[in-house]
């Protein structure tokens, strides 16, 4: 049985971007703010519901740029995964040990840390297939490290029977391992994502609206 991963690499780049991007973030704030004791100072006599709206839009004008600048520190993330090949009499099989993601700034960047990660989990994968499928005592350790601490709960009588099972399936599992490979990666742009996650939030909002605008005319129907 194989081991399933998920791990998730940075460049050096999206560190540092990640870096200006959170200064600006809090450069931003303090304009706010600053701009709130503006508006406070120059217009001492207006209504308060004026004044609120003024920074209500200031507000939403500062986290639309946010959302854009946080979409813009990766724009892209890739995704795959390793898997390997045994065989068992004349009988090839596949099992997938593990999947992967990786961000970057370019599609290609994104790729290529993904690639790190997977060329180093292809050596992990024959390992594990070594374990699983050529070890019968190595199969056999994994499977009761799988059942932990419940084994030791089992009385006397089941634990002799699943030591027989534990042994019986590992028997049946055991053949050669052939080789061991990452899949295709699958791509996409973070800054899509975003705004289509952005979109469906909306529009969750405004049927939110509608409903409790058709309530209240039901009610004073």
């Amino acid at each position: 049985m194989a081991v399933i991963g998920l791990t998730s690499s940075y460049s050096e780049r999206d560190e540092v971007v990640t870096g200006l991007f959170n200064r600006f973030k809090n450069f931003l704030y303090i304009v706010v703010l600053c701009l709130i004791g503006l508006f406070y100072r120059r217009n001492p006599d207006l209504n308060r519901l004026v004044i609120k709206m003024k920074i209500k839009q200031v507000f939403i004008v500062t986290l639309l740029a946010l959302s854009t600048a946080d979409a813009a520190t990766a724009e892209f993330s890739c995704e795959g995964g390793v898997g390997y090949k045994w065989k068992q009499g004349e009988t090839e099989r596949a099992e997938h040990f593990g999947s992967y993601n990786a961000k970057g700034v370019s599609e290609d960047e994104a790729k290529a840390n993904l690639k790190k990660i997977t060329d180093s989990a292809i050596g992990s994968a024959m390992s594990a297939c070594r374990e699983a499928h050529e070890n019968l005592s190595g199969c056999m350790t994994l499977r009761y490290k799988q059942l932990g601490s419940s084994y030791d709960a089992m009385s006397f009588a089941v634990r002799k029977e699943m030591d027989g099972a534990i042994k019986g399936d590992c028997e049946k599992v055991q053949g050669q391992c052939l080789s061991a490979a990452a899949v295709d990666a699958k791509c996409v742009e973070i800054k899509v994502v975003v705004q289509e996650e952005a979109a469906e939030a909306k529009d969750g909002k405004d049927a939110k609206k509608d409903g409790k605008k058709d309530a209240k005319k039901d009610g004073k129907k």
